[in-house]
């Protein structure tokens, strides 16, 4: 028996150091590896596919569905609101009376002292789906209407950053699964509450006998640039509307808007803007600060609708007007803007 592995030892020596067998036996291990690889990643992929095959049908089933959940376990805060139409240039501005936003600013302060709401582990009931490997949908805990979502990212990132495709495409099917309109608000002066980068969705029309979006029509109005950014008459502070193509197209047309209104610099002193997006064109308003007096503003007041807390506020609204209020908020227009 010695004899016999001695032998075996000396003849696999030999084999080895053959040059052809030294490359060969290397060279096989590699392969098998990247077979095993790519035979695993592709499986993976499947995989991922499957759990991730989201239609906007099917997360819209899954967002009604959550939404009976999230409500019969108490997670969701909605607001009571009353409201009002206050005209301004043949805009109606849909104006919700919210006394109990007051309550919000002080579970808001609150919760600052607590975790990201944003990362998990989340609220029974907050989390309506996973929409990709980079992207969940939870449920606005404050909203004013129902079924005001939140398109979030799984690892954090700054409101700051600039949007990617990632972050357009699970916000796209978001929009189409509710029939709604998409808004960022990119920095505190914008009204940003949450450093977590978030785009929020609300379903449309924003309330029952009011315009799908209050701002629809003065858009469609607008006079229209060869370059395909213009824009509305009626606003007297800096801005840009393009319309887009759909989903491949918008990054490009973000970028577009934001080179146009030099924003694509983080650093600038005017880096914190608002963003809405429908499912024909977008808007993006830079912004100079967060709140006009006590009147809070962000994205969806340049949709054409604000929301107050008191009766007081109301009344500055109507005597002030709404586009003078948003100006106030903003920058002034730039001659030859486009």
């Amino acid at each position: 028996g010695t004899w016999i592995a001695i032998l075996r030892m000396l003849s696999l020596r030999r084999l080895v150091s053959l040059p052809a067998v030294k490359v060969l036996v290397p060279v096989s291990v590699v392969c098998s590896a990247i077979y095993l690889y790519i035979r695993h990643t592709r499986r993976y992929q499947a995989s991922i596919s499957r759990v991730f095959s989201w239609t906007p049908e099917t997360l819209r089933s899954r967002i009604c569905e959550a939404s009976v959940y999230a409500e019969s376990r108490n997670t969701l805060a909605s607001i009571e609101t009353t409201s009002q139409i206050v005209t301004d240039n043949n805009i109606n501005f849909l104006v919700r009376i919210a006394m109990a936003l007051r309550q919000k600013a002080a579970a808001s302060n609150d919760k600052a002292k607590k975790k990201n709401p944003f990362l998990p582990p989340f609220e029974d009931g907050q989390l309506i789906a996973e929409l990709s490997l980079s992207h969940s949908l939870v449920f606005n805990k404050f909203n004013l209407v129902k079924h005001h979502v939140l398109v979030i990212t799984k690892e954090f990132q700054s409101q700051l950053e600039l949007l990617t495709q990632a972050d357009i495409e699970a916000t796209w099917l978001s929009m189409k699964a509710l029939n709604g309109l998409a808004f960022f608000n990119c920095g505190p002066n914008s009204g940003a509450s949450q450093p977590h980068k978030h785009i929020q969705i609300v379903p449309l029309p924003l309330a029952a006998g009011v315009d799908s979006v209050p701002i629809q029509a003065a858009v469609q109005a607008a006079p229209k640039t060869a370059d395909g950014l213009f824009t509305i008459p009626q606003f007297n502070f800096e801005h840009i509307c393009l319309l887009h193509q759909g989903v491949d197209s918008i990054l490009s047309a973000y970028h577009r808007v934001l080179t146009h209104l030099d924003l694509m610099v983080p650093i600038h002193p005017k880096r914190h803007y608002n963003l809405l997006l429908s499912q024909e064109w977008l808007l993006v308003v830079p912004r100079r600060c967060a709140k006009v007096d006590s009147i809070d503003i962000n994205a969806l007041a340049f949709a054409g609708t604000l929301f107050v807390r008191s009766e007081s506020d109301l009344n500055q609204v109507k005597s002030r007007g709404p586009l003078n209020i948003l100006a106030d908020a903003c920058y002034p227009t730039v001659v030859s803007t486009v």
